[in-house]
């Protein structure tokens, strides 16, 4: 199992890239010093094998049509795009009453303090 650490604002952040099926479907975040696990399903497998030609998708007049690489290559957020859940969370808006006196409420005190800043 191979494990990459970023930091991010400060903080260590680890996460499994590669490994058996349960490190896949379970990912190790260390958040300002404490590990938490957070379970992820599982990946769907791409519909190519590696090493696939991927015919017709180049666009440039003189480029080569793309090799498909191992799931393991790609980056994670590719396949949220798969998750109709994760897409749909991203595309709706609150809608809520509540939602729109906050947002309006917000925008009048920004308008109020830059007044107050301008003389």
């Amino acid at each position: 199992m191979m494990e990459d650490v970023n930091v991010c604002n400060g903080r260590h952040v680890s996460f499994v890239s590669e490994g058996d099926a349960k490190a896949k479907s379970m990912v190790r975040k260390k958040v300002m010093g404490k590990e938490r696990k957070t379970i992820t399903p599982p990946r769907k497998p791409s519909s190519v094998a590696a090493g696939v030609e991927l015919k017709g998708i180049n666009f440039l007049k003189d480029g080569k049509d793309p090799v498909a690489l191992e799931d393991s290559e790609y980056p994670m957020w590719l396949w949220d795009l798969l998750d109709e859940k994760k897409q749909k969370q991203k595309t709706t808006k609150p809608v809520n009453r509540q939602f729109h006196r906050k947002k309006n409420r917000d925008a009048i005190k920004l308008s109020n303090f830059m007044k107050d800043k301008k003389t």
